[in-house]
C-alpha cells in the first residue's frame, strides 16, 4: 500500500509540475511571439509574414521550438503512463483526464499563431517518435514484463474480503498453471477505500501466505 501511495503522489506532483511548466512556457512564448509579430508587414501573405518573424528573433523562437517539443514529448509519455498506471491498479481516471484537458488546452493556445504550422509538425513527429517507442518496447520487453506483473501483481480496491479473497485465489491458480514460482496473496484493508489483493512470489517457504496450496 505504502508504494502505491508513493508513486500516487509523484503522479499528482509530476501533473502540477507538468501543468506549471506548460502555463509558464505558453506566458513566455506569447510575449515573445507578440514582439516578434511587430516586425510582421501587415497585410502581407502568411508566408511572408512567418519568414519576417523568423528573421527577427529567430534564435530565440528555435529555442522555443525545442521547448514545446520536449514538453509535447514528455507529455505524450507521462499521459501514457499514468493511462497503465490507473488500469493497473484500478484507479479512477479522473486525473488522467484532468491533467488531459489542460495538457490540450495549453497545446491548443500555443498554435493560435501563424507559427501553428511548425508546432504542429512538431507535435506530429513527437507523436510518431511516441508511438515507435512503445511499439519497440512493446516488441520487446512486454511478453515478460506482462509474464512479471502476472506474478507479482497488485488489484483493488473491492468492497468486501470475500470477493477479494475470491479473486485472488482464481488469479493464483491461473498463474500456477503457467509457472513454477511459489506463488502466495496478500489482502490489505485500506480504511474507506476496500480490500486490495497484493499477489506475488515468495522467496523462501519460511514465508507466511494466506493461501492453500
Amino acid at each position: 500500500m505504502g508504494k502505491r501511495k508513493n508513486i500516487s503522489r509523484w503522479i499528482s506532483t509530476f501533473s502540477v509540475i507538468s501543468l506549471l511548466a506548460w502555463f509558464l512556457f505558453s506566458i513566455r512564448f506569447f510575449y515573445v511571439y507578440q514582439e516578434a509579430s511587430v516586425f510582421a508587414t501587415e497585410g502581407a501573405q502568411p508566408i511572408i509574414k512567418i519568414l519576417e518573424i523568423l528573421n527577427y528573433r529567430g534564435e530565440e523562437l528555435l529555442s522555443f521550438f525545442i521547448s514545446f517539443f520536449i514538453l509535447v514529448s514528455l507529455s505524450f509519455l507521462f499521459l501514457i503512463y499514468l493511462f497503465l498506471y490507473i488500469k493497473k491498479y484500478h484507479l479512477k481516471n479522473s486525473l488522467l483526464i484532468i491533467t488531459g484537458i489542460f495538457i490540450t488546452f495549453f497545446i491548443t493556445i500555443n498554435l493560435i499563431n501563424e507559427l501553428f504550422l511548425f508546432l504542429l509538425v512538431l507535435i506530429v513527429v513527437s507523436f510518431l517518435i511516441m508511438v515507435s517507442i512503445g511499439i519497440t518496447v512493446k516488441y520487446l520487453y512486454v511478453e515478460e514484463d506482462d509474464y512479471e506483473e502476472r506474478l507479482n501483481s497488485f488489484s483493488g480496491p473491492f468492497k468486501t474480503l470475500s470477493k477479494a479473497e475470491k479473486h485472488a485465489e482464481q488469479k493464483v491458480s491461473k498463474i500456477k498453471k503457467k509457472s513454477n514460482q511459489h506463488i502466495v496473496y496478500k489482502i490489505d484493508l485500506e480504511i474507506g477505500e476496500g480490500y486490495y489483493v497484493n499477489i506475488y512470489i515468495e522467496e523462501t517457504d519460511n514465508g507466511r501466505n494466506e493461501n492453500n496450496e
